[in-house]
């Protein structure tokens, strides 16, 4: 995972082959993906996250099969562009 001073992030990882991958603030879906074949994805959400503190997770949906992540990414992005990222 990715975060920029400015809100915008990037998570790439490995799921099962064909899964659906989501990213998470809570029940809200931040951005989602489809996985290859091999498993591998990227999402960057389409628009930043706001200032403010958000707790990341992700989902992955195979099937009938919905896996929730045992991590979660804890992430604070600053009012300021300029400012520092707490991850």
């Amino acid at each position: 995972m990715r975060v920029e001073g400015n809100g915008s992030i990037v998570i790439a990882g490995n799921a099962a082959p064909n899964s659906k991958v989501e990213i998470l603030s809570g029940t809200t879906v931040l951005g989602s993906t489809v996985t290859g074949p091999d498993g591998a994805f990227v999402i960057v959400l389409d628009d930043p996250l706001k200032p403010g503190d958000y707790t990341i997770a992700l989902r992955s949906t195979t099937g009938d099969v919905v896996t929730s992540s045992v991590q979660t990414a804890v992430v604070s992005v600053p009012k300021d562009a300029a400012g520092q990222v707490l991850a």
